[in-house]
């Protein structure tokens, strides 16, 4: 998704050209899983974020595509007792160390300010070892030598077959909700 919008702010800035770009790891890049269960919000942050975005011709929606990884051991939610309850007893990381997304741009709008793009991606969410298809809006916008994108979606636990305990169902919910901001370079 991500890669997508990145493609086409280019596209739209005069760089029509087949390119291919990377994570940024100069760049603060965050990835934050957040829980807002009635009796406990847990929330969950890593950089540890990689993936890229290839299109070719001038057309960014045309045979381009992306692939993100979030390597799941490095989630810190505060507390390290807890960490490692979610790793061994919900995630599985030994298992399923990373959630994956990848997919095509599906559509893009410029912005008034011709920086910025509004995009929808589509494509496989693999958490738990699970795909689930999932289409997911976001922004791209330039900043120096770098693509900025944005994105906030949520998940269904269940739908990737992660149990939660009915006990823990106060603490923790069953919808989570995915915020994302990290940097896309061009590679040479």
């Amino acid at each position: 998704m991500i890669n997508r919008i990145l493609i086409f702010v280019f596209f739209i800035t005069g760089v029509c050209i087949s390119a291919e770009y990377h994570i940024d790891r100069e760049k603060t890049n965050s990835v934050r899983f957040i829980s807002e269960a009635p009796v406990e919000q847990i929330e969950g942050v890593t950089d540890a974020i990689d993936g890229y975005i290839l299109w070719e011709k001038n057309n960014p929606l045309d045979k381009s595509e992306f692939y993100f990884q979030v390597d799941l051991n490095t989630i810190d939610t505060g507390i390290e007792l807890r960490n490692r309850h979610m790793r061994e007893n919900y995630l599985e990381t030994e298992k399923f160390q990373y959630a994956i997304y990848k997919g095509n741009v599906t559509s893009v709008d410029t912005l008034n300010d011709g920086e910025t793009l509004n995009v929808i991606v589509k494509g496989m969410f693999n958490l738990h070892g699970i795909d689930q298809q999932y289409e997911i809006a976001g922004s791209v916008s330039k900043e120096g030598k770098t693509l900025k994108v944005s994105s906030d979606f949520e998940i269904s636990l269940s739908g990737h077959k992660i149990t939660i305990p009915k006990l823990m169902f106060l603490k923790i919910s069953e919808i989570i909700h995915i915020e994302l901001d990290f940097y896309l370079i061009k590679q040479d």
